[in-house]
């Protein structure tokens, strides 16, 4: 296998994991909201969980892609 395609691969990889992560991480904070909130029986949680989980994710990306380069 080439050295080129060899980096490209691992490239490609590292940045499926970083975007499985962050979906996985919006996922959590989705699935935590409704949790939450049919606990509570407010929606206030669960859009408030929603949006720290989908900053946290963000947050999270943009690291990762720094780590990446």
């Amino acid at each position: 296998m080439k050295k080129e395609t060899r980096k490209s691969l691992q490239l490609f990889g590292r940045l499926l994991n970083v975007g499985f992560s962050v979906f996985i991480t919006i996922l959590i904070g989705v699935g935590l909201g409704i949790l939450l909130d049919n606990h509570f029986q407010t929606n206030y949680i669960k859009i408030i969980t929603i949006i720290v989980f989908t900053i946290i994710a963000i947050v999270n990306f943009f690291i990762e892609i720094l780590k990446v380069k």
